[in-house]
């Protein structure tokens, strides 16, 4: 690994509270006036902020799917309890608004939500709020929330969101709700066969919803449906169609399996034109789904749908990200090399028992540019040009997070929208160890200790590699020199996981843990299991660790036990990282 140093012109002060544990994607929370406890009440306040899962990438339209005004209900329950038996003090369907620029949450009536003073509580968050009530919109006693899709003029009230996090103690007072869309959407690009026209106004195309559910309770304890009667219901026509589509037309369903009597009725020049949905079909929450439609004069025809995650949202201006993660169990593990290995270094030895004594939570891919790019427009990171390194302050002083690269492999500035901007999944390089430590403290986690990150690479084995000893398979789980026909990373998770499902742990790009590293030989000698040491974490010496091997390796740098090092100020086109988000 090279160190190029840069200096940068501005400076921003990044404010690390808010912040949350991840379950399961990624936005952070910011700091408010009420993050002081109440006067003589010595409770913590609980801080939120709220992100939409997908993994698109972040362009020039937003950081955010929120829009101004938004708001969501909050139950605060006793960790493992049930709505409505189990609610703490408070957090009864509280109200919270989002900021769409940033995600973070506002208590509606002003008054936050404080943790109790003992014990861990779970959170339950959706999207649209709804009050007390029977009817759609609204929220029955037992926790049901009522919602009905015959009305589409409006798809923000029709487009329920729904976030759980749990197991939460004001040790960590800051909570991220990652919201997963709970309703179906679909799409049907409609063209016209010979003879038959769309016009404006009263003689364009029309489409009819009939014999499916049009509504639904859903459990918010746990984001389950029960569906509702059969009635008809109009989609919604998009603006503009691709050809050969003459129209679009979208509708946000509940969520169903396959059953008979379902139909979409389309009506050209004042004739209708039916279309029998497969009994058969299936419509997951979640899911989008888009169908090619002709309509001829004998009848409908229509292709098979194309079938994606739900990644963006109607009522909002852009996408978000989501973070996808893997639960490590706690364990113990040989760590290092064994002196059998002829590759290894002394670096790696002795080897010896490690034990893990907490749960966490480490990113199932690496951290990537188009993700490193929306928290530099969170946290308000000034322009930085090309060759130049874009700064913060980061634990009390001015840091560089990283070199603005002129092939694009970093996120760039746009004058034109004063914003950082980057698309694909490529792992985030050029990062040094402080812009490692500062997105992920941002989404509310942490790099992960070195002990952390080779128990999880290693994935329960203790061979040379998470896949084996045999060299000659490095190919099938790594990005790597031999398999690299150009400069630079692949896009993240394109070889295959390790045995926890973990991608690129071998190759693509270096990885920054916790630890620091003074550059020598410093394993301990704990050689039973009954010796293990217990969450090791190295905080001496002047360098850092990077674990992992890059694309720019050989097979002898990949190894599980692999030991590298860097000054934690460097810009490298081989180091990048991932977060890890320890269970409390």
């Amino acid at each position: 690994m090279t160190t190029r140093r840069s200096t940068g012109r501005r400076t921003a002060r990044l404010r690390f509270c808010g912040l949350t544990l991840l379950f399961g994607g990624a936005l952070l929370c910011g700091c408010t006036k009420e993050d002081a406890a109440p006067e003589g009440g010595g409770l913590t306040t609980v801080n939120f902020r709220g992100s939409i899962q997908t993994r698109t990438a972040i362009g020039a339209d937003g950081e955010t799917v929120w829009a101004a005004g938004d708001r969501v209900g909050i139950y605060m329950v006793t960790a493992g309890g049930a709505i409505p038996d189990n609610i703490s003090s408070g957090g009864d369907n509280k109200a919270y608004t989002i900021d769409p620029a940033t995600g973070a949450l506002t208590p509606a009536d002003g008054t936050p939500l404080y943790y109790p003073s003992t014990g861990a509580v779970d959170f339950v968050a959706y999207y649209p709020h709804g009050t007390a009530g029977t009817e759609a919109g609204n929220v029955t006693a037992d926790g049901r929330y009522r919602v009905s899709v015959v009305d589409q003029s409006d798809p923000t009230v029709l487009d329920v969101l729904y976030a759980k996090t749990e197991g939460i103690t004001s040790v960590l007072p800051h909570v991220l709700l990652s919201f997963r869309h709970l309703m179906s959407k679909v799409t049907l690009d409609v063209a016209l066969g010979e003879g038959l026209t769309a016009l404006a106004g009263s003689d364009a195309t029309a489409l009819t919803f009939s014999g499916m559910p049009a509504s639904a309770a859903i459990a918010l304890q746990d984001g389950t449906f029960a569906a509702g009667t059969a009635a008809d219901f109009s989609a919604l026509k998009a603006e503009g169609a691709t050809a050969p589509a003459v129209a679009a037309f979208t509708a946000v369903i509940v969520p169903q399996a396959g059953m008979p009597g379902r139909k979409a009725v389309f009506t050209v020049d004042g004739k209708s034109y039916e279309w029998t949905i497969p009994d058969t079909e299936v419509f997951e929450g979640g899911k989008h789904y888009v169908y090619p439609v002709t309509v001829k004069k004998t009848g409908v025809a229509v292709g098979a749908p194309a079938i994606a995650d739900w990644t963006t949202d109607d009522h909002g201006t852009g996408t978000a990200q989501k973070m996808e993660v893997v639960r490590i169990k706690a364990g113990t593990f040989r760590m290092g090399s064994p002196d059998t290995d002829p590759q290894a270094t002394g670096y790696e030895k002795p080897r010896h028992w490690v034990k893990l004594t907490r749960d966490f939570y480490l990113s199932k891919y690496e951290v990537t540019r188009t993700q490193y790019a929306a928290f530099l427009n969170a946290t308000g990171v000034p322009k930085a040009d090309v060759g130049q390194s874009a700064k913060a302050e980061v634990d009390g002083a001015e840091r560089s997070l990283f070199q603005v690269n002129e092939k694009g492999w970093t996120p760039k500035w746009n004058d034109a929208t004063g914003k950082w901007e980057a698309t694909g999944d490529y792992p985030m390089i050029y990062v040094t160890w402080y812009g490692a430590k500062a997105y992920a403290e941002w989404v509310g986690g942490r790099l992960p200790t070195e002990a952390e990150w080779e128990y999880a690479c290693r994935a329960g084995t203790e061979t040379i590699y998470s896949f084996g000893d045999d060299a000659s398979l490095v190919g099938d789980y790594t990005v790597y020199w031999y398999n690299k026909t150009d400069d630079g990373p692949s896009e993240v998770g394109t070889k295959k996981p390790n045995p926890w499902g973990l991608y690129d742990m071998h190759g693509n790009v270096y990885e920054w843990c916790l630890d620091s590293s003074d550059t020598q030989p410093n394993y301990p000698t704990a050689a039973t299991e009954a010796d293990a040491v217990i969450d090791p974490l190295v905080t001496t010496g002047p360098d850092r660790v990077a674990r992992g091997g890059s694309w720019g390796s050989t097979p002898s740098n990949l190894p599980s036990a692999r030991r590298n090092n860097d000054i934690p100020g460097t810009f490298s086109i081989f180091n990048g990282f991932r977060v890890a988000f320890p269970k409390k």
